[in-house]
């Protein structure tokens, strides 16, 4: 999904989160942190419990090395939706590490 794909479809429907979710997933592989939170940041605003843009979102801690935050953030995740497997392996492979 390159990105000027999901640009387009933003002209076309300006609130379509998994285009902001898919942009702020390049960005972040493209190094730009500060563009890919504005993007996750963006979508979760519009729609708070899109599974997909906040387990990015805790990506994007994850890659800045905010561990605390992304632990905090997976809890709060795990409340919400508590049958999210990938979240509980994620949590676990962080709590291992540290």
């Amino acid at each position: 999904f390159p990105v000027t794909i999901q640009e387009d479809l933003l002209r076309e429907q300006p609130t379509y989160v998994p285009a902001m979710t898919n942009l702020g997933y390049l960005s972040l592989r493209a190094g730009d942190d500060r563009k890919a939170e504005y993007w996750y940041r963006k979508a979760l605003a519009l729609e708070p419990d899109n599974q997909s843009a906040r387990m990015n979102f805790i990506g994007l801690l994850l890659y800045r090395k905010q561990t605390n935050e992304a632990l905090a953030a997976l809890d709060l995740f795990l409340i919400k939706f508590p049958n999210h497997l990938q979240a509980y392996e994620l949590r676990r492979s962080i709590k291992s590490a540290s």
